[in-house]
């Protein structure tokens, strides 16, 4: 999915027929409209929202300790949570400050952590959680934009389907179980 295809499926959803037709007619000049720019906007809060909301993007990358410190510029995509941190397989302690994340020796590590979203551009394809979808981050984004135009009443329906639509794709995640195991 791109931010096109967000963007694209929320002007459909508050009815701004002008803005769609521009989105999927103009491919090249699309961005200069203040309303495609504005929606384009409010597509990319929604990705960040959806992001910090508990959908975000999990990495695991292997990194070289030097003076027992794994250094944050070694990091690509940025970092916003490191999540874990192991050697051998077997978690170790780690320590987040300004000068990277420390640990109790030189060596590798895989590190486990959250990617912090950036702005998009109208083609470029979205990174998110993997059961966020086009519809769930369209109404987040319908929301924003309703916020923004002053269309309050419709805002909060918008908010609260986003809502239930996480809400149904948590229990989703939390429904399974592991098998059993007899001892």
């Amino acid at each position: 999915m791109t931010v096109r295809d967000i963007a694209i499926t929320s002007a459909a959803m508050v009815q701004a027929e002008s803005i769609e037709r521009i989105l999927t007619e103009n491919t090249d000049g699309a961005l200069t409209d203040a309303d495609v720019r504005m929606l384009v906007r409010c597509v990319n809060l929604a990705i960040k929202e959806a992001c910090a909301d508990g959908f975000p993007v999990c990495c695991d990358r292997e990194l070289r300790a030097n003076g027992k410190i794994i250094p944050l510029d070694a990091f690509d995509p940025p970092p916003s949570l490191i999540r874990r941190v192991t050697r051998s397989g077997v978690p170790v302690r780690f320590a987040v400050d300004t000068d990277g994340i420390a640990v109790p020796r030189d060596g590798k590590y895989v590190v486990t952590y959250t990617v912090a979203p950036t702005d998009k551009n109208l083609d470029e394809a979205v990174t998110v959680g993997v059961l966020a979808d086009t519809d769930m981050l369209a109404y987040l984004a319908a929301r924003n934009f309703c916020l923004v135009t002053g269309r309050y009443d419709e805002a909060t329906v918008w908010d609260g389907r986003y809502a239930a639509e996480s809400e149904k794709k948590r229990i989703t995640r939390r429904a399974a179980l592991r098998p059993r195991v007899w001892a």
